[in-house]
């Protein structure tokens, strides 16, 4: 099956590789608030690309464009308005990094870099903790949690000499910490060939360093920090083109009736709080589903009629499809062993089932890859959540008991 391309000066604009004007015209953007969110300063108000809207715990909400900023709520759900002006983004240039460790965090503040590597991590407060650390090592990899886009390749095309640089950067200003970066195609073979889940940090520092740290490197006692391709994009974008994190490249799938994947890679370069309208003008119009995240996460399904804004710190992953998809039927287990076969970290994860092994909670990195074998449409995430919720809850208790 056969499905459109888009136009040149589509690609020209929505694959751009941040060294360029971005001069394309989007309107208004709607970026949505929680809860936590506090809004900084007064609305209206004019707003140039990068300004703060809003912070919460966890990271800076940023103008996405040049226009004017207001502040609306409908339906018990706050959003900043942003109204793009005249003024178009000015043209990225090479800015060679005079910094300290100090100031290259504060730039990475300013630009409001956050982690996808880790959910709810602002990059500059990774770091600062990185640097803390006695003995502490960074590893610099090309793949990330997602299947695609393809980073190894993206990072080669836009930014082959500042990763390079990258290295020699991070090592200066960290001269008593070990970075070792896996960037270059040529110097390890995991650079080359990306197979799902090697983007996962956990899983990566296990195959190339073998360093086994499952359900550690998160915690406060870790020694060992991860960048995936994805955030070292971003991460170069601020360091050496001062462009502040409101662009994330969304990756799009297409299902046909017979629910089969084109498999054809398709990435756009999309600002936080983007309409989804832009697919009305690339993909046919018998794709009347999105579902937003991809096939190893839960996601959550929608009419493509229904109005969406893109949320760069949630979604990264769209697909489209031709019919509703349909929820799994779960049938009794079979006892096939696929879920085993197919875990790359030799988790157990049939033993949530049949509770005739010990599920190995710390090694399983939450791939999705049990669940999306099963034959039998069984809910692993959900078993998976609640072991490791039940396992927290305990580690908890067992704390304040010898407390």
């Amino acid at each position: 099956m056969r499905f459109p391309l888009p136009s040149r000066s589509f690609s020209r604009r929505h694959h751009e590789k941040g060294k360029k004007n971005e001069t394309l015209w989007q309107g208004s953007f709607q970026i949505l608030q929680d809860e936590r969110t506090e809004a900084i300063g007064e609305f209206p108000r004019r707003v140039q690309l990068g300004d703060v809207l809003g912070i919460t715990p966890t990271h800076k909400i940023l103008a996405s464009a040049n226009g004017i900023a207001e502040q609306h709520e409908e339906n018990n759900q706050k959003y900043f308005k942003l109204t793009q002006d005249g003024n178009l983004e000015p043209k990225a240039l090479y800015l060679e990094p005079k910094l300290d460790s100090n100031s290259f965090l504060n730039l990475l503040e300013k630009n409001g870099v956050y982690s996808l590597d880790f959910p709810q991590t602002a990059l500059w407060n990774y770091l600062s903790a990185f640097a803390k650390v006695s003995d502490s090592e960074l590893v610099l990899s090309t793949h990330t949690n997602r299947i695609s886009p393809n980073y190894t390749k993206i990072l080669q095309t836009d930014f082959a000499k500042e990763i390079i640089a990258l290295e020699q950067f991070l090592s200066s200003i960290f001269p008593n910490k070990k970075i070792i970066s896996f960037l270059e195609p040529s110097k390890n073979k995991f650079t080359s060939k990306y197979k799902f889940p090697l983007g996962k940090p956990e899983y990566f520092l296990q195959k190339a360093l073998k360093k086994n740290i499952y359900g550690e490197i998160q915690s406060d006692k870790s020694k060992m920090f991860f960048l995936g391709g994805e955030t070292v994009w971003h991460l170069i974008r601020a360091l050496y083109y001062d462009i502040p994190f409101t662009k994330r490249h969304l990756a799009v799938e297409c299902v046909d009736r017979s629910g089969r994947v084109d498999g054809r890679e398709r990435y756009f370069l999309i600002s936080n709080g983007q309409s989804f309208r832009f697919l009305d003008k690339i993909f046919f119009k018998k794709y009347k589903y999105i579902s937003l995240n991809s096939f190893d996460k839960s996601s959550r399904i929608m009419m493509r009629s229904d109005e969406y804004f893109y949320n760069i710190y949630e979604d990264a992953d769209l697909i489209l499809s031709v019919n509703h998809p349909k929820k799994n039927l779960e049938l009794p287990c079979t006892e096939c062993n696929d879920c085993d076969a197919v875990c790359p970290t030799q988790a157990n994860p049939q033993a949530l089932i049949h509770n005739r092994s010990i599920f190995n909670i710390q090694s399983c990195i939450e791939c999705g890859l049990c669940d999306f074998y099963c034959p039998s449409g069984i809910d692993f995430r959900s078993k998976i959540k609640l072991a490791k919720e039940t396992q927290s809850e305990f580690n908890q208790q067992s704390e304040h008991s010898h407390a």
